[in-house]
């Protein structure tokens, strides 16, 4: 399939000091994207990473090689890593995050199989597994990276469903909670989500798919506190102990964090009604528009780029935001 890379030029936000409560009025945005050529090929990219020196993007339908590394300046596609399949080296269904100096986290659920790999090593032509472990992965569905030994896990079944843990030290404790504090028997299924870290700001951002709830928790000498949280709409019933969401407006579908935002696949409903329960995997129903937060999860922007959007991903320390799209075919935005 013929990839197109885009780049689209985020413009600056100006913001004066506002209290918490003071309403802030959204400015929307139509940005035409700039086209550059490259290939790529995927019946359905999975998901967008940035490292320190390198794009990423996975491809779970691809029979052998599924993380695709691309060069940061020009979107070259330089070479791929991790093998698919039961073997001791290969994973199913891995979720990867990155860490520091071109390094992935990928873990797989259906495997209880944890993997620290090395981008270097893999464009060298070098063993690209540098440890393996095995754990149980079952109900944990996002693991992220903190740091080269702190990570969080994400477990949406439990009513604390984050865990913090360091390998080196082996000092973990939950903390967190789920967006409604009734106890429900689907809460893995219903409260599924994205998480993201910023390194600078010390901060943990969680979405959720199926609601429109958005949270944000503060590090403070490994402990994590609750700073915000916003929800858009609290139409849901609690019937024989399940969580029913009653609304066809659902959560952030991709989450990345820019220097100064919060960035989010959502749908501008002021133009577009798309009910998302019958989006499925018609790519052409998805959203236009990517949404800007601040760190106090006020909604200052929202920027339609004119073509259905799949994917995101940023660098904490810039605002530069790439996105996975279709235009017609898949397209990366920068």
């Amino acid at each position: 399939m013929k990839i197109n890379s885009l780049s689209v030029l985020f413009f600056c936000i100006l913001c004066t000091a506002c209290g918490h409560n003071q309403k802030i009025e959204v400015e929307r945005l139509s940005l035409a994207p700039v086209e550059v050529a490259h290939d790529l090929e995927s019946m359905m990219p999975g998901q967008l990473l940035l490292s320190d020196n390198y794009i990423l993007w996975t491809d779970p339908f691809h029979s052998e090689k599924f993380i695709h590394i691309l060069n940061r300046t020009t979107g070259e596609e330089i070479g791929q890593m991790l093998s698919k399949g039961n073997g001791p080296d290969e994973l199913i269904s891995p979720n990867i995050s990155v860490l520091p100096e071109d390094k992935i986290l990928a873990f797989d659920v259906n495997m209880n199989k944890k993997m620290l790999l090395s981008i270097e090593n893999a464009l060298q032509q070098k063993n690209e597994i540098l440890q393996k472990q095995t754990g149980d992965y079952a109900t944990t569905t996002r693991m992220i990276s903190l740091g080269q030994h702190d990570f969080i896990s994400f477990t949406p079944s439990n009513r604390q469903p984050f865990l913090f843990f360091n390998e080196q030290t082996d000092d973990s404790h939950p903390f967190g909670s789920l967006p409604v504090e009734e106890n429900v028997n689907n809460a893995y299924d219903v409260f599924q989500g994205s998480l993201a870290w910023h390194p600078i700001r010390k901060c943990l951002v969680y979405t959720t798919f199926r609601l429109p709830y958005m949270a944000v928790y503060t590090k403070k000498h490994n402990r994590f506190e609750i700073e915000n949280t916003r929800m858009e709409n609290k139409d849901y019933q609690i019937i024989e102990g399940n969580f029913k969401y009653n609304n066809p407006e659902h959560g952030a579908q991709e989450l990345t964090l820019t220097a100064d935002y919060i960035v989010t696949i959502q749908r501008d409903r002021t133009v577009d009604q798309t009910d998302e329960n019958r989006v499925g995997r018609d790519f052409t129903k998805l959203p236009h528009t990517v949404f800007l937060y601040n760190y106090k999860l006020q909604l200052l922007k929202i920027i339609d780029l004119g073509i259905p959007l799949l994917r995101l991903a940023s660098d904490p320390t810039q605002n530069t935001v790439y996105a996975i799209g279709i235009n017609p075919d898949f397209t990366l935005v920068k």
